[in-house]
């Protein structure tokens, strides 16, 4: 094991033995091996990477690279998600109170319409409705959507429009996972 030896001109660590520092140059006069001025280990360079640990992240590389490869390959014909369609209860007395709650809505101000001029309902909201928390949106637009889609399955979509500008600001349909608001 080397002995180092602080300069007594710099203080830079130099190994037992050199005839001079390579700091500063000063010529070293060296005291005998048994009276050794400083015992300290010096600080040594970190060690440069190995190769061991380029292997290691050029292995990594070739998983991933294995892995997505295998990703991409898999086919692209997607499942589609069947959608069921609700059983909407179509008796008499629930198709009633639906259509009692449409125009309770109505005559709250909440809506300020609902029609039907085509295939599809639609509903003119107004301020009131806006200001509703979402869950309270869709579930009165979800009962609009029971109402017409239990008179013509076809209806699977309610359209909504602002009252005041007649633009339209959303749409309820099961392929949407309910309301979606523009």
């Amino acid at each position: 094991m080397d002995q180092w030896y602080n300069c007594p001109g710099c203080q830079r660590l130099v190994r037992w033995g050199q005839p001079q520092c390579s700091a500063c140059g000063k010529i070293l006069d060296w005291p005998k091996p048994a009276e050794p001025l400083v015992t300290s280990t010096p600080m040594l360079p970190a060690k440069p990477q190995t190769k061991t640990s380029a292997w290691v992240i050029a292995l990594i590389v070739i998983v991933v690279l294995v892995f997505v490869a295998q990703v991409a390959s898999i086919p692209t014909t997607q499942k589609t998600a069947t959608i069921t369609k609700p059983v909407v209860d179509t008796s008499p007395e629930i198709q009633k109170d639906r259509l009692k709650l449409i125009n309770e809505l109505t005559n709250a101000g909440v809506f300020y319409k609902v029609d039907k001029p085509g295939t599809y309902a639609h509903v003119w909201v107004t301020p009131l409705f806006n200001a509703l928390a979402f869950d309270k949106k869709q579930t009165f637009i979800s009962v609009v959507f029971a109402y017409y889609v239990s008179e013509n399955p076809k209806s699977e979509l309610v359209l909504l429009f602002d009252s005041q500008t007649g633009k339209q600001v959303g749409k309820y349909a099961l392929i949407y996972g309910g309301l979606e608001m523009e």
